[in-house]
């Protein structure tokens, strides 16, 4: 697990945890996609965003890479 600390950052009006959290806000954004940040609580874990796509709805969770071992 990472001991990386996160920086709370606002981005386009809403205050997000990190500064990782709120560029990727900026990118979907950018994208033209619609998000709703931490949009709920589901037993425990609340999803860092729910894009809105014209078809369906994604839940999203960022965390930071710390190794490229992770990706092995």
């Amino acid at each position: 697990m990472s001991n990386i600390k996160a920086i709370p950052t606002l981005c386009h009006g809403i205050q997000m945890r990190s500064r990782l959290e709120a560029t990727w806000g900026y990118l979907f954004r950018e994208l033209g996609w619609s998000y709703e940040y931490e949009p709920y609580e589901m037993e425990g874990w609340i999803p860092d965003f729910l894009l809105n796509t014209q078809s369906r709805q994604y839940l999203v969770e960022i965390k930071p890479a710390t190794d490229i071992v992770e990706f092995k």
